[in-house]
């Protein structure tokens, strides 16, 4: 995993660094408290294009930390952020066709908002498990300039604002709508905090932080007119995301791949999407480095070491719900995974 530049003044302003201030202020806290030592003053918070560092941003919540007395700041703020502090992506939770939809959406753009988010993207964070659910493995940025309170800030922070996304995109019409939280410690003195999430179910000091639906809430679609909207919007935040990043072939088609998680892409499929001819995309490709199939096998490895890792599922049920033929053929996959040096973490 790369190593970020946590100095480096990337994340804007007006999107997170706004959104949890608007929080901090309703919940009694004056900027310029907030804003101590940030080296941000009070009158730079009102520029347009304002960009602060990671570093920063932490110093913010460690201020807001300090001065509070209320046990959990990330999941109020997670709970209380608005949509459109997240960037244009924030308006998948009206238009998004399904859950998954919405989720992988968040998971490609929510790097606009937060650059330093790329560092999850290239690790499946889902897999199948008993009684037709759908896990998500909720990760945290793991360094030494993160206190033990930054990262805790960080991992309910995510974990609300995911569980507000669950509950706004999820299908209604399913049987099962329950949503399961699990986290991997016990939060003395605030346990109702976390049970007052729009969740079914919450458990504590579990083998690692999650968030559990049925399947079919996650994946079944029930906004389908929503979908040119959706479409629409897809559209203008990878706009603003190729804008904002220097995105290379590979990862556009990472994305593709990502994207149609329920098609088996071919070459000329991924193509016609990036509107190049497959000549030209394999080409590309070729001075990345790469190749159409290397990126579609990693991909699949990835998806296979996760189940294998992480789901209580037989292998056979696996390889099936991966697309395998069967058992030995998804414990292939996964050697050349290891192979490749794909790993989870």
């Amino acid at each position: 995993m790369l190593t970020p530049d946590f100095n480096e003044r990337v994340i804007p302003f007006a999107l997170h660094p706004l959104g949890m201030l608007d929080v901090f202020v309703e919940l009694g806290f004056a900027v310029p408290d907030l804003l101590q030592q940030t080296g941000i003053s009070p009158d730079q918070i009102t520029q347009k294009q304002l960009k602060i560092s990671y570093l920063q941003l932490m110093r913010i919540i460690e201020n807001a930390i300090a001065l509070s007395s209320l046990p959990s700041l990330g999941l109020l703020v997670g709970k209380s952020i608005a949509w459109h502090a997240h960037g244009t992506v924030g308006s998948v939770v009206y238009s998004s066709p399904s859950l998954i939809d919405a989720y992988l959406a968040f998971r490609r753009y929510l790097q606009i908002a937060q650059p330093i988010y790329k560092l999850f993207f290239s690790t499946p964070d889902y897999y199948f498990d008993r009684g037709s659910f759908l896990v998500s493995r909720l990760h945290t940025l793991v360094d030494p300039v993160l206190s033990p309170a930054l990262a805790r800030f960080e991992l309910e922070f995510r974990l609300a604002v995911l569980t507000r996304l669950y509950r706004a995109c999820g299908n209604p019409g399913v049987a099962d709508t329950q949503i399961e939280i699990g986290v991997s410690y016990f939060p003395e003195g605030y346990t109702e905090l976390l049970l007052d999430l729009p969740v079914a179910q919450v458990k504590f000091n579990c083998p690692y932080s999650y968030i559990a639906v049925h399947r079919d809430f996650f994946l079944l679609p029930w906004r389908g007119l929503r979908r040119p909207l959706f479409e629409t919007l897809i559209d203008q935040c990878e706009e603003e995301f190729q804008s904002h990043s220097n995105v290379s072939v590979s990862e556009q088609l990472e994305w593709l791949i990502y994207k149609n998680y329920a098609s088996d892409l071919s070459l000329q499929d991924a193509a016609d999407l990036l509107r190049i001819s497959p000549r030209a995309l394999a080409r590309r490709l070729a001075c990345e480095n790469s190749s159409f199939r290397l990126i579609q096998n990693q991909i699949r490895a990835k998806r296979v070491r996760c189940h294998l890792k992480y789901s209580r599922l037989p292998q056979e049920d696996i390889a099936i719900l991966l697309g395998f033929s069967c058992a030995a053929s998804l414990r292939r996959a996964a050697r050349a995974c290891g192979a490749q040096g794909i790993t989870l973490e």
